[in-house]
């Protein structure tokens, strides 16, 4: 999450200002964290576990930090700038882009990773189409989608969720990432991800999926996820008047200012009190998945290694590539996809169907009901007059 390099460097060497490391806060707590340098004295205070990341951070410097930080009206810990400044590069993560191609012979660069802060640190995005263009994939195969060689750089590492790697999510453009999602990446090895593409195509209401597909502000693609995620800032911004990293409030976002220190509580507080039920949050109308498939191999062998140190010049040790590296390819394992369609099992045609099928059985037995009715007059009729011309031919002559 944060580079030690950068976390260790002192307000007095030169890179402090050069690296844009003397962020809002640095001189506000310069009085308190004694011999910490900034970055150590933000990461002291950033989490419960700073006292046993940081040496010379123990339970009452970090108090003393939070208390600088915390005092009213200011808020001096901007997390989003913290991360931004003593986190990692794409630059430096890509081994400054030696190998990084899309479908084995378009280059790309650092300029084609968008970055994304999240509370877990910075995101970067490839094809995310913020740019206007997307690339598409015209061969299958992971070979033929993105590959590109990166750098965990472990011995970098000050904070981490519990393992060192990579967390790789496919996704679609310009919708909420969740990024409890997706999949983690060892270091050294080849890691072959075979995306296959499926389709929800769902029914909205009175069908009890109850889709939904409007689109949610800050946010291009209704998903569940991004609803959700979107009530739950919203309900922070209402409770503590400030505005979640990484998550799009329905509010105007800017005007609120982000998270800090001094509302660690009151997050912590109103995300226990939220009650997901009451964000009537469906399914969407219509969803793609993205469902990949993950192959590994150990990485880099011993010819790889000697290319990479004769032909690239890279100095680093056998030993630390291999506990260092990752050679990542991503593509379609497929260019065709799988659609699933929801389909009403009682429709308007099934019900107009029947309606006229019962429509016409109703009009058939009136039908008939109506000759059978005019038959039965008939013959009741010619009864009658049959009867009467027997009584007038069988009655006695009064003359005889």
């Amino acid at each position: 999450m944060f580079m030690k390099s950068k976390i260790d460097v002192a307000d007095e060497d030169e890179n402090f200002e050069k690296m844009g490391l003397n962020i809002s806060g640095c001189s506000g707590i310069r009085e308190v964290r004694g011999n910490l340098t900034c970055g150590q004295a933000m990461l002291c205070a950033y989490g419960p576990y700073g006292t046993y990341l940081v040496k010379g951070c123990n339970k009452t410097t970090q108090q003393n930090i939070i208390d600088v930080l915390n005092r009213p009206p200011e808020r001096l810990f901007n997390k989003e700038e913290f991360l931004t400044k003593y986190g990692h590069d794409m630059a430096s993560l890509s081994i400054s882009f030696i190998y990084c191609l899309y479908m084995d012979h378009i280059i790309c660069s650092d300029k084609d990773f968008v970055p994304a802060v999240t509370e877990d640190g910075i995101c970067f995005t490839f094809n995310s189409g913020h740019n206007g263009s997307v690339l598409r994939s015209l061969l299958e195969g992971p070979a033929l989608g993105l590959s590109i060689l990166l750098n965990i750089q472990t011995n970098e590492s000050t904070l981490s969720r519990f393992s060192s790697g990579l967390k790789v999510i496919v996704h679609d453009q310009k919708t909420f990432v969740n990024r409890l999602n997706g999949f983690n990446i060892v270091p050294g090895t080849h890691a072959t991800v075979a995306v296959k593409l499926r389709k929800h195509i769902r029914l909205p209401a009175p069908y009890q999926t109850k889709c939904r597909q409007e689109k949610l502000p800050g946010i291009d693609t209704y998903t569940t996820d991004g609803c959700i995620y979107q009530c739950i800032a919203n309900m922070t911004l209402t409770q503590c008047g400030c505005r979640r990293l990484g998550l799009p409030a329905i509010a105007d976002p800017k005007g609120a200012p982000l998270c800090a220190v001094q509302d660690n509580e009151c997050v912590a507080y109103s995300q226990r009190q939220m009650n997901l039920s009451a964000c009537s949050c469906a399914n969407a109308c219509s969803e793609l998945e993205y469902e990949s498939r993950v192959s590994y191999s150990q990485f880099p062998d011993n010819s790889i290694i000697e290319i990479l140190h004769n032909l690239y010049g890279k100095k680093e040790s056998s030993s630390y590539m291999k506990e260092n590296y990752v050679f990542l390819q991503v593509g379609f394992q497929r260019l065709s996809y799988e659609k699933r369609e929801d389909v009403s099992s009682y429709g308007m045609e099934s019900l107009l169907g029947e309606f006229g099928g019962n429509m016409g059985l109703f009009l058939g037995c009136s039908i008939l009901t109506l000759c059978e009715f005019i038959d039965f007059l008939w013959e009741a009729v010619m009864a009658r007059i049959r009867k009467r011309s027997l009584d007038i031919t069988s009655s006695p002559d009064s003359n005889s």
